[in-house]
């Protein structure tokens, strides 16, 4: 999408010709089918927002957006934010919990309009991060729209205190490097909010959780009915009393505590505009929840299949056969995570011995101790020690993996994409595979290691995009996602540049949020590698040079296997890189630092 925005920014509909923004619309459509994958509802352009639960088809309308002075790029992320909000809803109500907490929710928002509007910005910072790690081209629009058109002042002060509080997370969330201007009282609400102290006693940022873009919708909802609502409603009860005093004498109210700020409610409504309605919204989520056969006990049993995880069972039979494809490879390497868990495990303290010095004399042999001294020998072996080893200082914490693959149309010949593909789902097997081993998810090992995978794709513009973001979880959406799209290579270019590119700018946005994350990297404390396979040269190698170049100098290892031989194997060149970083994860390597 690189291209179009170099046109499109900061254009407005007013600006471009019809035949040009309808040009531009088809170009990108794809990108909204891509984004919608796996829904169950299939989203095409039309006149307005409509959804037909019985078919399953629905109809976007960019020009809700565009009319309202959005450039064409914006109307774009504005729509994949809008299906969004479908993906969400539907995946919460996948269990009857679920569903009953949306019913509740939803009857609630139409006499509470002031909860609504908190539950829709904490919801629209983790649909809008979502919608940019799959597409990272449209952060730079995406920030220009909420800073000079959505929520243009950083000046809260003039609101009433509970809307002070959810814009303000709203437009940290989104502009996280602007400072915003509240009430004192509002800003330690914030503060209480980023400090929230679980069981285990740890603080928590409660704040960052709720908007984090993989938390499961129904956990979502249940941390911000517990934390965030009460502070929000304590607000609102002093901006009441508030409201209260400045009423003269022997006026009297409507009954109704949220009339006095209809106002400012109405005003959000503006800011805010939702083009599905919440009838249609309900359409779009009956549609994903139906079954392909309402009629066959089997197909029932799919559609409650397809509706908690995101899926249907052929396509996931589809994966599982290319699994088995894989599985030779994974056993190796499963040998060598036994190792490092082996070697990391925490040791229970015990007593050997015996030494000419320790922590304590063995009790039974203190009087071989003094006839020991009394004959002159110095050094009785009379000690005992804690039983202990020695470890590497620079033993990583985390390992993150990062595949970025080539979607460009020479891949569709010779096995090509399949094989890459086969690589992809080795990579994030292997690694979610660790992650729920019983030492490791009982908090068993020191130092902790934590793996992460992600899986990034190149080609031409629509292509660029973040497939699997990089995280430790592996749900079975994801892995019919990742399966689905590395399927497809219509690409008509190779710009592995443009991901390299969009792996710096996320490193720098981490190191805002996480302290020394750059550092940590530079020094190994995160071992972080970025596989790059294609079939060719890059549309720019200079530019390739020069971003794989800068990821090296941050502490970034690049492995570049480009395949342009006969029977070469992306599958087995993944099974050998990820051996030789795994080998590096443990106490007894002696490789160097800058090996993987």
């Amino acid at each position: 999408m690189a291209n179009s925005e170099e046109t499109a920014a900061g254009s407005t509909p007013a600006e471009q010709s019809g035949d040009k923004q309808t040009s531009f619309f088809s170009r990108e459509g794809n990108l909204i089918g891509d984004f919608s994958q796996g829904l169950g509802v299939s989203f095409k352009p039309g006149e307005g927002w409509a959804v037909d639960p019985a078919t399953g088809e629905a109809t976007y309308d960019t020009k809700f957006f565009t009319e309202q002075g959005y450039s064409e790029t914006q109307a774009i992320f504005a729509t994949l934010h809008e299906i969004d909000h479908v993906k969400e809803f539907a995946q919460l109500q996948a269990t009857r919990q679920g569903k009953d907490i949306f019913k509740r929710r939803r009857d609630n928002a139409k006499k509470e309009r002031r909860k609504h509007i908190l539950e829709n910005c904490l919801l629209d910072v983790a649909d809008n991060r979502r919608v940019v790690e799959q597409f990272p081209a449209l952060s730079d629009e995406v920030r220009k729209l909420y800073k000079e058109k959505l929520w243009e002042s950083s000046d809260f002060t003039a609101k009433p205190k509970h809307l002070q509080l959810a814009y303000s997370m709203l437009r940290q969330g989104m502009l996280p490097d602007e400072e915003v201007k509240i009430d004192p009282a509002v800003r330690e609400a914030l503060e209480d909010l980023k400090h929230v102290k679980g069981r285990s006693g740890q603080e928590r940022d409660i704040t960052q959780i709720v908007t984090d873009p993989s938390l499961d919708p129904l956990k979502k909802i249940k941390l911000i009915e517990k934390y965030v609502e009460p502070v929000y409603e304590k607000l609102f009860e002093q901006d009441k009393e508030e409201k209260e005093k400045q009423k003269g004498k022997g006026e009297k109210g409507s009954g109704n505590p949220e009339d006095d700020f209809a106002g400012d409610y109405d005003e959000y409504d503006e800011k805010s505009p939702e083009a599905m309605s919440p009838e249609e919204v309900d359409k779009a989520v009956e549609a994903a929840a139906k079954g392909q056969n309402k009629n066959d006990i089997g197909g029932r049993q799919s559609a409650g299949y397809e509706k908690e995880h995101g899926v249907s069972k052929k396509d996931l039979a589809d994966y599982q056969t290319e699994y088995a494809k894989i599985a030779q490879y994974i056993e190796p390497m499963r040998e060598q995570f036994r190792k490092i868990v082996a070697e990391r495990l925490i040791p229970y303290r015990r007593l050997t011995g015996f030494f000419d010095e320790g922590v304590i004399i063995e009790p039974g042999l203190a009087g071989q101790a003094l006839a020991d001294l009394s004959k002159g020998i110095t050094d009785p072996t009379v000690f005992r020690d804690f039983e202990g080893r020695v470890r590497r200082e620079e033993m990583p914490s985390t390992f993150e993996a990062t595949a970025v693959l080539d979607r460009s149309g020479s891949m569709d010949s010779d096995g090509k994409k399949e094989e890459q593909r086969r690589a992809a789902i080795l990579l994030m097997e292997t690694l979610r595979e660790f992650m729920e081993l019983p030492e490791v998810k009982d908090n068993l090992l020191a130092p902790q290691l934590k793996t992460l995978s992600e899986i990034r794709s190149f080609g031409g513009t629509a292509q660029n995009v973040v497939v699997k973001p990089l995280s430790s979880e592996l749900t079975e959406k994801q892995r019919i996602e990742t399966f689905t799209t590395l399927g497809d290579c219509p690409g008509g270019a190779t710009e592995d540049y443009i991901s390299l590119g969009q792996i710096i700018e996320q490193m720098r946005k981490r190191d805002q949020g996480e302290p020394d994350y750059l550092d940590k990297v530079k020094s190994r404390a995160i071992k972080k590698l970025v596989i790059i396979f294609s079939d060719g040269a890059s549309s720019n190698e200079t530019e390739f040079g020069r971003k794989k170049s800068e990821l090296e100098q941050m502490g970034v290892k690049i492995v570049n296997y480009r395949r342009i031989t006969t029977g070469a194997n992306f599958t087995s060149q993944m099974s050998g890189i990820l051996a030789e970083a795994i080998n590096d994860l443990g106490y007894t390597n002696k490789s160097k630092p800058e090996n993987v």
